[in-house]
């Protein structure tokens, strides 16, 4: 009886190029705003995407990019207990409760940052729904996502690796394989190697 995918033993690659967040979108959406499909964006697209972007420069919602992000879905809850703040003086009077903000969120595409307006628009394309969320220094905290037909609110899209069944072992060599000469031959070796002497036979046949 042959072993199914779920006997074999899995190992579990914790490079970043395996980490990758899966956006079901269809599971957020509303039945009539629906689409159809799997959004995957590897982590270390996020890196990338994060490499030549700019470190935070206010503490707005709005204007140019990132932007501060509250959290007021309350998606982040542990990860900005630990987090320090970035000094500001502007916090807008919705969020005066919560602080000063621990959080910011980056297009999770390309995105002119130089050529931005006061708006925070790229004149060559949309942010796109999907946000990469980090600290005042830039480091990863996760990922959101708008629901189709939601621009407003936001969900969190979990981090998952991918699993990676391990292969079998290679089978043993057959024991007539298992022998080798440990000494390379060379061209050198087979050019100037003293040659035996005739064979006794082979002198008395042509005497």
């Amino acid at each position: 009886m042959a072993s199914s995918s779920r006997d074999r033993p899995v190992r579990i690659v914790d490079e970043d190029g395996y980490k990758f967040y899966a956006i079901p979108r269809t599971h957020f959406s509303k039945p009539e705003h629906s689409t159809y499909g799997q959004q995957i964006i590897p982590k270390y697209r996020c890196e990338e995407l994060l490499r030549d972007a700019p470190l935070p420069t206010h503490n707005r919602t709005n204007g140019k990019r990132p932007h501060a992000h509250y959290d007021s879905e309350l998606l982040f809850a542990n990860e900005r207990a630990q987090l320090g703040i970035f000094p500001g003086v502007h916090v807008p009077n919705r969020y005066k409760d919560q602080g000063p903000p621990r959080l910011w969120a980056y297009p999770a595409q390309e995105f002119d940052y130089e050529h931005q307006d006061k708006f925070g628009h790229d004149h060559h394309r949309t942010p796109g729904p999907h946000r990469i969320i980090t600290d005042k220094d830039k480091n990863i905290q996760g990922l959101v996502t708008h629901p189709v037909g939601d621009p407003i609110g936001f969900v969190r899209v979990h981090e998952s690796v991918r699993r990676v069944p391990t292969p079998p072992p290679p089978p043993p060599l057959p024991s007539s394989r298992r022998y080798y000469n440990p000494e390379p031959r060379t061209i050198e070796s087979v050019r100037y190697r003293p040659r035996s002497p005739p064979s006794r036979l082979y002198s008395y046949r042509y005497q």
